[in-house]
């Protein structure tokens, strides 16, 4: 799985298989890493994010942002913590785009 659109079809099947990361981007991207490369589970967390790309994992932020794209085209694929985070998100624009 090299390009975008599998990382989300990737994202996106995670979310329906496992719903423990819907909530958790890191547990998502756990997930991501043990299916491009099982051999994750033997390597420091260091190593895993510092040699990501050579790995053959996509960046966390690709993930975060693949997660993001699937909640939103899917409502079944959110998590309990969808809307607080949305709420979060909407007084933090509200709060500083205006100046303050």
């Amino acid at each position: 799985m090299s390009n975008k659109k599998d990382h989300k079809e990737m994202v996106k099947m995670i979310l329906e298989k496992y719903p423990v990361a819907r909530d958790s981007d890191f547990r998502l991207y756990g997930f991501v890493c043990l299916l491009l490369c099982p051999d994750t589970l033997d390597m420091s967390f260091r190593y895993v994010l510092w040699n990501h790309a050579k790995l053959g994992m996509p960046s966390y932020e690709s993930v975060t942002r693949a997660r993001r794209k699937m909640q939103e085209l899917y409502p079944h694929l959110r998590g309990k913590n969808y809307k607080a985070r949305q709420e979060r998100a909407l007084d933090y624009h509200n709060e500083y785009s205006h100046g303050g």
